[in-house]
């Protein structure tokens, strides 16, 4: 099953600070394809 998320800054930052939790769990979902994150503009902007 596929999985689409909006995925905020602060799950990013988290997921660097403490790779066993939550937010890190997420990340490495999308990088294993199970969530394909969703963006926009706005989003990308804050990200960088």
């Amino acid at each position: 099953m596929m999985y689409y998320a909006v995925i905020d800054t602060n799950v990013i930052v988290s997921a660097m600070l403490k790779q066993n939790s939550v937010p890190g769990n997420i990340v490495g979902f999308i990088f294993n394809g199970i969530i394909t994150p969703l963006l926009n503009d706005d989003i990308m902007k804050e990200y960088k």
